[in-house]
């Protein structure tokens, strides 16, 4: 299949949907949205998991309010702001995919480390990775999957 645009304005990931073999079935389809779907979930509860710890936290390193304020909303909210935009461009750019994996398995492995962190600045720059590594999730997961989606349903939230 020849892409319309021409060569100089073309991406790796047109290049990459042209010459892919695509599975287009309704199934497939389904099975994209649960895997999305259940990212997010998980991401929504990794946003939270801070504010239940938050006493613990306060004991096991001597936190005050300053501390934890930043440690569970602007330390976070910062990282995702500042990433979201260049991972969402760097998405239009490879394929959207096999960059949402490894966003995944970044913040999957950062998320571990907080877990492993002994003092505040390892738990910050945790939260860091974290937060910019969930970016990611919303702009390649909310932008069209072209060869997947019919023209038909590309309006619709379900496939």
């Amino acid at each position: 299949m020849m892409s319309i645009l021409p060569a100089a304005s073309r991406t790796i990931a047109d290049d990459a949907e042209t010459t892919a073999p695509v599975a287009t079935g309704g199934r497939y389809r389904w099975y994209t949205l649960g895997v999305l779907l259940s990212i997010y979930a998980v991401q929504h509860l990794d946003r939270q998991i801070l504010s239940i710890l938050i006493e613990p936290l306060k004991r096991e390193f001597g936190l005050g309010d300053t501390e934890l304020g930043f440690l569970t909303g602007s330390c976070y909210a910062l990282s995702y702001a500042v990433a979201g935009i260049p991972l969402g461009m760097l998405g239009d750019r490879v394929a959207r995919r096999n960059l949402l994996a490894l966003m995944l398995a970044i913040w999957s492995g950062m998320t571990a480390l907080s877990g492993l962190a002994r003092n505040l600045t390892h738990l910050i720059a945790a939260r860091l990775f974290v937060g910019a590594a969930e970016s990611a999730n919303m702009p390649l997961s909310m932008s069209p999957d072209r060869p997947r989606s019919p023209v038909h349903g590309r309006r619709r939230a379900a496939p």
